[in-house]
C-alpha cells in the first residue's frame, strides 16, 4: 500500500510541477522570473527539509490522529483561498 500511494504521490507532482513552471511567468514580471523560480525552489527545498521533522515532533507529542487533523485541516485551509 505504501509502495502504490508514493507512486500516486509522486505521479501528482509529475503533473503538478511541469504546469506550475508554465503558468509562472504568466503570475510574475519577466524581471521577476528569476526571483521567483528560485522562491519557489527555495520553498520546496525548505517544505521537505522542515515538515518531516514538524511532524514526527507532532506525532510524538500528540499521536499520529493530530498528525493526521493538522494535515486535512491545512488542505482544507489552502482549498478555500
Amino acid at each position: 500500500m505504501l509502495l502504490i500511494l508514493t507512486f500516486a504521490l509522486s505521479a501528482g507532482d509529475a503533473f503538478e510541477s511541469p504546469t506550475w513552471r508554465a503558468v509562472l511567468p504568466e503570475l510574475v514580471e519577466k524581471q521577476d522570473l528569476p526571483a521567483a523560480s528560485a522562491l519557489n525552489g527555495i520553498e520546496f527545498n525548505f517544505a521537505r527539509a522542515v515538515g518531516p521533522a514538524l511532524a514526527g515532533a507532532l506525532v510524538a507529542f500528540a499521536g499520529v490522529g493530530a498528525a493526521f487533523l493538522t494535515n486535512a485541516f491545512s488542505f482544507v485551509g489552502s482549498s478555500w483561498w
